[in-house]
């Protein structure tokens, strides 16, 4: 139990998993059939996950790049 609730708070770990999401939803390999399908590829090209800056990323501390965004309140903006 130690180990996991190490694992869980050390940033390294949490910024390679953010890379890997990066990595699938950034890819335009996906073959998609069926309208279920062609709805979530458009879902996932409406998000972006910053990168991380691993110069300034340690097992305390995890540093991602800024974007500008829209405040989730914001409904008729993101709309």
């Amino acid at each position: 139990m130690d180990q996991a609730v190490r694992q869980e708070v050390d940033f390294h770990i949490e910024a390679r998993n953010s890379e890997i999401a990066k990595d699938f939803f950034d890819q335009d390999k996906w073959v998609m059939t069926g309208e279920g399908s062609r709805r979530l590829m458009l879902v996932c090209r409406r998000f972006y996950i910053p990168s991380v800056c691993w110069d300034f990323t340690s097992e305390r501390v995890l540093t991602m790049e800024w974007i500008d965004g829209i405040k989730i309140s914001k409904l008729s903006t993101l709309r």
